[in-house]
């Protein structure tokens, strides 16, 4: 695996983040016009902003049976 030098850490609600999203996409029949049309913003918005979504993308992580915990990986950053 190789990781870009200096790469900051992944923020872990930016992720959970994405899984609340993609798991509202997932439903969505024109995902192209979803998106054009502001379909991302109005969800964003519904679940309360940055922090909103990162709570229901832990919440729907619980749903699915995946754990979420924060941790540090000793070798981020290195190249191998």
């Amino acid at each position: 695996m190789s990781i870009r030098p200096g790469a900051p850490q992944a923020e872990d609600s930016a992720l959970l983040a994405t899984v609340y999203l993609l798991s509202r996409l997932e439903k969505e029949t024109n995902f192209a016009q979803f998106v054009k049309g502001g379909g991302v913003e109005r969800l964003r918005e519904e679940a309360g902003g940055d922090e909103g979504c990162a709570e229901a993308g832990r919440r729907e992580c619980e749903r699915v049976g995946v754990r979420v915990e924060k941790a540090w990986w000793g070798g981020w950053g290195r190249v191998e």
